[in-house]
């Protein structure tokens, strides 16, 4: 479930928030959730050639949850035996993972969005091309009067377009709307 702690800075009358589970609490139109495929990401000199996941089974494994994102991935890549990778590190913020992985600690589960321009500057690389969808997601939050706003309504239509959505607000009948047509 999202709170209302969850939620980053308001930007623009607004919040963009992260998390399992669906926003709720105050009244507020919602769009849900911005996909996140994400894939493994580690530090680009850290003397590993990963050529196949069991190359994962004796690094540490950086994760914000209990690790089922990582037996998700796993189990997508035709590895079933997660006991066997004994190394985990959980990490109660995701930025204090890739920031590990980044410094050469160990391996983080991650969606490019927060990983690309770490990527790009060469300080982590992506050994394996497959994804999953990560559980949860973006979620954005408005009140629904703020909608009325056209810089908030122009900001909403560029940042969903990025995510390849359409934004679509809610009928003047709905007070609590979900963004979904």
């Amino acid at each position: 479930m999202i709170t209302s702690s969850m939620c980053l800075t308001p930007i623009l009358a607004f919040s963009l928030a992260a998390g399992p589970g669906r926003p709720n609490g105050r009244r507020c139109w919602k769009r849900s959730p911005l996909p996140r495929p994400a894939a493994p990401c580690c530090f680009r000199r850290a003397g590993h050639a990963f050529t196949r996941p069991s190359d994962l089974r004796d690094v540490i494994l950086l994760h914000q949850d209990d690790g089922a994102e990582w037996r998700r991935w796993l189990a997508a890549e035709g590895d079933h035996a997660f006991e066997a990778y004994r190394r985990h590190l959980y990490c109660s913020d995701l930025s204090i993972a890739i920031d590990l992985a980044a410094e050469g600690a160990g391996v983080v589960l991650v969606s490019d969005t927060l990983s690309a321009s770490l990527v790009a500057d060469g300080l982590l690389l992506r050994p394996f091309a497959g994804t999953i969808l990560a559980t949860g997601g973006w979620y954005v939050l408005c009140d629904d009067y703020k909608l009325e706003r056209s810089n908030t309504r122009l900001f909403l239509h560029w940042l969903l377009a990025r995510f390849g959505k359409a934004l679509t607000l809610p009928s003047a009948g709905e007070a609590d709307g979900d963004g979904q047509a």
